[in-house]
């Protein structure tokens, strides 16, 4: 029997002008922590539309 994969999508709204620090930190501290803890990080980034979105 195979292990179950759950799928999660986030989408948060910034603060005007934050965008580029919160990136930052999710690149630098949050996907580290999630593949540490075996997750799959597939895709993350700024939105096409909002750099704070």
């Amino acid at each position: 029997m195979s292990a179950a994969r759950v799928i999660e999508i986030r989408s948060y709204k910034l603060k005007p002008g934050t965008g580029a620090m919160f990136h930052s930190l999710v690149s630098e501290t949050s996907i580290p922590l999630m593949q540490a803890a075996g997750m799959i990080v597939v895709a993350y980034g700024q939105s096409l539309h909002d750099p704070d979105h």
